[in-house]
């Protein structure tokens, strides 16, 4: 439908007061974009809790490991051996531990994991089957995560960047798609009176929801041009009964006047 077309309609006059609406296909775009970035954002967050996850397991194992072969060697020489790997320090009470970590784990026994000064990184072992026997793990040189903590969330932002640039792209296309056919309806119907819209305007548009929109709206408009139009035979029918009794009357009353001219009853 063409701008010349649209501009020889019959124009309904909208209030003083209208109400602002919203474009649909921004709307799509918005929400897809917010979804695409929250998603991002827990998968990232996910990811980088089971990179550490992954990362402590693998060290804890080592420890653990260590730590059963510490105590069978206790257990058949009765003495203690030197742990196998240099980063692994055997503890016989809790002062003696590093100065790190020792006022930490006097305050949380439970506790398996440290930081400590310069960069260093502890896990320690209490021996289950000895008392006050420690190993302790200085695992700074072993991580893996931690030192490239930063690069991660710089590619884990330019990736999530990535990804929303993405989904607008594609949301827009979504919302362009979704919204034009509504678009060409609200264009169609919007402010022009109902005897001036076209006929059967419901086949151009798809056969969805926006289909079964248009076609009730063809509906309702047929209907109300019927009404309008039986509306408009009516009052030409009930003018023009009107009209010939008043003109039946006027005629009577003209003639009595021409010919009674003298009578002071004349009307």
């Amino acid at each position: 439908m063409t701008n010349s077309n649209k501009s020889n309609r019959p124009q309904v006059h909208a209030p003083h007061n209208p109400i602002k609406f919203h474009s649909l296909s921004r709307k799509i775009v918005k929400q897809f974009c917010l979804f695409t970035l929250v998603i991002s954002a827990v998968w990232g967050m996910f990811c980088f809790i089971l990179m550490y996850n992954i990362e402590d397991e693998f060290i804890e194992r080592e420890v653990r490991q260590e730590a059963q072969f510490l105590q069978q060697r206790y257990d058949q020489d009765k003495s203690w051996s030197v742990p196998r790997v240099g980063y692994m320090t055997l503890y016989f009470s809790k002062s003696t531990l590093p100065d790190d970590i020792k006022q930490r784990y006097i305050a949380e026994p439970n506790r398996k994991e440290f930081s400590g000064q310069d960069g260093r990184h502890y896990h320690l072992l209490a021996l289950p089957k000895s008392e006050n026997i420690y190993l302790v793990a200085e695992v700074s040189e072993m991580l893996l995560v931690r030192p490239f903590t930063k690069g991660i969330l710089k590619l884990m932002l330019i990736t999530g960047l990535i990804l929303v640039l993405l989904a607008f792209v594609i949301a827009w296309q979504i919302g362009r798609k979704t919204a034009m056919p509504l678009k060409q309806l609200a264009d169609l119907v919007n402010g022009v009176a109902p005897e001036h819209i076209p006929d059967k305007f419901a086949q151009q548009f798809p056969n969805n929801e926006i289909g079964i929109l248009a076609q009730t709206l063809e509906t309702a408009m047929m209907r109300i041009n019927q009404n309008l139009s039986r509306e408009k035979c009516f009052t030409r029918d009930v003018s023009h009964e009107l009209r010939t009794p008043v003109s039946i009357i006027k005629n009577a009353v003209e003639v009595y006047r021409n010919q009674h001219p003298a009578d002071v009853n004349n009307p």
